[in-house]
């Protein structure tokens, strides 16, 4: 995966990459969700973002595991992404679950367009652009099942042609991956290849229910 650096002279320009480096800026005042349907939790933290930022777009696909401890059925996704563009339509992403395959995913179990997709301004920046909370809400016709113990991998794709990037947490030794369409067999290979730390990406697996942003949140807490 080639690297980009993003320079600043009079107009900041940063094209479409598998990754791009920087610094974080800005005030992180969301609350996040509510807990009480939540089978898998890496919340954003600021002072954990790892400098780089990995491609969720064209012909680049991250993918992250995760282990439920119950049966659910799988109601949303959150990560956290950044642009240099605009926030996707909901038409222009897709959610993808897969089996695990041990050090990566294996079959696809289950693909599609989100029913909603939320693109929350967090208030931090990466390389200068806005991190957005991303929630892809699953159809209601057509979740996702998962059984306790078993192992999965969950990924989110943007598929305009405009870029989209996951941020990672360097703190949390994990094992994303990372696929490039094309490449004979769509192998997917491990982040830590690239000669980076392993990380996870920071992201939120439901089972029911919807994301609370921080002003409905924040408004029922208030009542009490």
């Amino acid at each position: 995966m080639k690297m980009f650096y993003v320079l600043f002279v009079a107009v900041a320009v940063c094209l479409a990459s598998s990754t791009i480096t920087g610094v974080i800026g800005g005030e992180y005042t969301l609350e996040m969700h509510a807990t009480d349907d939540v089978v898998y939790s890496n919340e954003l933290t600021e002072s954990d973002i790892y400098t780089y930022a990995y491609g969720a777009h064209n012909d680049f696909h991250i993918a992250e595991d995760f282990t439920p401890s119950a049966n659910y059925d799988i109601t949303a996704v959150t990560w956290w992404t950044a642009s240099t563009t605009t926030a996707p339509d909901v038409s222009s992403m897709e959610v993808m679950f897969y089996a695990d395959a041990a050090p990566g995913p294996g079959a696809l179990l289950w693909s599609g367009t989100p029913n909603t997709a939320e693109f929350i301004d967090t208030g931090l920046t990466f390389v200068g652009f806005p991190i957005w909370m991303s929630v892809m809400t699953l159809p209601d016709t057509d979740y996702f099942a998962v059984n306790a113990g078993d192992t999965y991998w969950v990924s989110i794709h943007r598929t305009d042609g405009q870029n989209l990037y996951s941020l990672q947490d360097i703190l949390i030794v994990d094992t994303e991956c990372y696929r490039i369409d094309g490449i004979p067999g769509d192998p997917w290979v491990t982040g830590s290849s690239l000669g980076h730390f392993p990380t996870d990406v920071f992201q939120i697996i439901e089972s029911t229910g919807t994301a609370l942003d921080h002003v409905t949140w924040g408004s029922i807490k208030a009542v009490f």
